[in-house]
């Protein structure tokens, strides 16, 4: 999954608390892709939003 990400590497170690940390927000967490966003002729953006929880308790990003 990281590596479909520009930097994702970076991110690893923050993925890797977060597994550690709070196993069961990981377990519930799904990502909605959203728009396209073309903002160069060799560039896009891509919107998304993570929900993670379930429930009354959901939390997006």
């Amino acid at each position: 999954m990281l590596a479909a990400i520009d930097g994702g590497t970076v991110l690893r170690a923050t993925v890797a608390k977060l597994r550690r940390d709070q196993p069961e927000l990981v377990s519930t967490a799904s990502v909605e892709v959203g728009d396209l966003l073309f903002v160069a002729p060799d560039r896009a953006d891509l919107l998304f939003e993570v929900s993670a929880g379930g429930g009354d308790r959901t939390t997006r990003w």
